[in-house]
């Protein structure tokens, strides 16, 4: 301070009282004073500002003011949203400060006070930078309670950023603001917290796959996934094809077969009435075929049909099923029965009823056949071979037995050796030729006596009996009668045996000992006609006969020529 003068004027002689002077000082001392906001107050004049103290609501600002001269302070202020000189204060209009004011949200402050006393003297009080942001963060990218099939970009919108977390774990942020939320387990939960802790709270789930929902329609099938409804291609939708009848008999199980697609597994059936049911159930299979039954004994009284599923799976797991309905008929009919064969339900298959005799399943016609001396003949008749019955005419009303079919062969006859003779004690093999069959000999008689098997050959072409020589050598001068006897009957012929006739001695005159001609070997005529066991020719005999004794002569004639010479 300093003095300025009295507050009276001092007399020229001082008075003989006492006399009280006082003197007037200058005030040169700023006022002091104080910001205050919540639990903060400022009290100088900053020149550095920091927007580091942030509220989320509205604020009080009080300001308080004293000054050494005792008397009121005139108090202004001004709101600012950035850093300011005291010499750009001194040119900026501030409001006069009555009462405390507030402060609203969602901006920035710098509150500067201007204390004015009565002497004049100014000074300048401000608060650090006040942030006041009641707008909480904005997280974009997901929505919350969604689920996601794939990681998340997540994207934060908030000025004064202060924390970001994952189920309670900390993320930091890119320069773009982003972070990636990657696939996990369950729920989680992002949580971001300002400066001024305002918080937005999203909570998603993110799976590390699509999760796919079968749909069809029209024909087709495909995936779609239940959270982002992503879809996969479509397919036709395979085709099951069932084999059975549309109707069954009451008292018949219901049999059916089917086959699946290719690359379809699982196959199962089932099948439904009304109000009931059964399955899935496994059916049997065999080179690709199943084949399923449902028990008779499972149909209900009252219901007249059911329903037969049949269902499997494609290779990519699509479930997929054919229907078919079946009508229960309470009796069999249909068919028609035969001498074999009961009648067959046109409905379900089975034999029902009773044979038909008069119905012949497959009434066959035989012709006539004549009887050879090798097989028997038949007559014209009819065969059934379903009841395995004989019958006489076409209609069948005439039946007969197999034996009455049958005609009998014809009875054999010697064709070779019939007539033959030998001379008696002379060895040599007697043929005889039956046209009867070989596999039909019986055996062989001679003179009504049955021949022993020792004393003949038997061959076929057709049957050839050949009589040994030696035993042809015992037989007794005169006629013989042989018999082959065969299942078709006996073939007769006839042989003789004749005496030797009487040899005569004719005397040798004595004869000088002269060489012998060697004897020439006699050339016997091979017969042009073809062998078939009959050695007993007579004609053939005869002419040999004559043969030899010519010889015999003619050497007998030779040696008297050269006797007499």
């Amino acid at each position: 301070m300093s003095i300025i003068g009295w507050d009276k004027a001092i007399p020229a002689t001082m008075p003989a009282e006492d006399l009280t002077i006082t003197a007037q000082w200058r005030d040169i001392a700023a006022p002091t004073g104080e910001i205050k906001i919540a639990e903060n107050g400022w009290k100088s004049f900053l020149n550095t500002i920091t927007f580091r103290l942030f509220f989320k609501d509205t604020q009080t600002v009080t300001v308080t003011a004293a000054d050494n001269s005792g008397k009121a302070v005139k108090i202004e202020y001004l709101l600012s949203d950035k850093a300011l000189t005291e010499s750009e204060l001194a040119g900026m209009t501030f409001t006069a400060y009555s009462a405390p004011f507030s402060i609203n949200p969602d901006n920035e402050y710098v509150i500067y006070a201007k204390l004015t006393d009565t002497s004049g003297n100014v000074a300048y009080i401000n608060t650090n930078g006040i942030v006041l942001d009641a707008t909480v963060p904005v997280i974009s990218g997901i929505e919350a309670g969604k689920t996601y099939c794939a990681a998340q970009t997540i994207t934060v919108d908030e000025k004064y950023i202060g924390t970001v977390k994952v189920n309670g774990t900390e993320v930091s942020l890119d320069r773009n603001s982003q972070f990636a939320l990657s696939p996990a387990s369950g729920k989680q939960t992002i949580v971001v917290t300002d400066r001024a802790d305002n918080e937005t709270r999203v909570t998603v789930t993110v799976n590390n796959g699509h999760t796919y929902e079968w749909q069809s329609e029209n024909g087709q099938y495909w995936q779609k996934c239940k959270f982002c409804n992503h879809e996969t291609a479509k397919k036709d939708i395979p085709t099951i094809n069932i084999s059975g009848a549309d109707k069954v008999c009451r008292t018949q199980d219901y049999k059916f077969s089917f086959t699946l697609p290719e690359r379809a597994t699982g196959a199962t059936y089932g099948y439904k009435f009304i109000g009931f049911g059964d399955g899935p159930l496994t059916p049997t299979v065999e080179n690709g075929l199943y084949s399923g039954i449902i028990k008779a004994s499972t149909y209900p009284a009252k219901e007249n049909s059911f329903k037969l599923i049949v269902s499997a799976k494609t290779a990519d797991g699509f479930a997929f099923s054919a229907e078919k309905k079946v009508t229960i008929q309470n009796e069999h009919t249909g068919g028609t029965a035969t001498c074999k064969d009961k009648a067959k339900c046109e409905v379900c298959g089975e034999s029902y009823g009773k044979l038909d005799p008069n119905n012949h399943a497959n009434l066959k016609h035989i012709d006539a056949k004549a009887a050879t001396k090798t097989s028997e003949g038949n007559i014209e008749y009819w065969y059934c071979d379903g009841c395995n019955k004989y019958y006489k005419d076409a209609k069948a009303t005439q039946e007969i037995t197999k034996a009455q079919t049958v005609t009998a062969k014809l009875p054999p006859k010697i064709t070779a050796g019939d007539g033959a003779t030998v001379t008696q004690g002379e060895k040599k093999e007697l043929s005889f030729t039956s046209d009867a069959s070989f596999a039909d000999f019986l055996r062989v008689e001679l003179d009504g006596s049955t021949l022993d098997e020792k004393n003949y050959t038997k061959k076929e072409g057709s049957t050839i009996i050949t009589l040994n020589r030696d035993f042809v050598a015992t037989l007794s001068v005169g006629e013989h009668t042989l018999a082959i006897v065969s299942k078709s009957g006996t073939a007769t012929a006839k042989f003789t045996v004749k005496a030797k006739p009487t040899e005569t001695t004719t005397p040798q005159p004595t004869v000088t000992p002269q060489p012998t001609a060697q004897p020439q070997p006699t050339v016997q005529p091979v017969s042009p006609i073809p062998r078939t066991g009959d050695t007993a020719n007579p004609a053939l005999w005869f002419a040999l006969l004559i043969v030899s004794g010519s010889a015999l002569a003619a050497i007998f004639v030779l040696r008297r020529k050269d006797k007499r010479k």
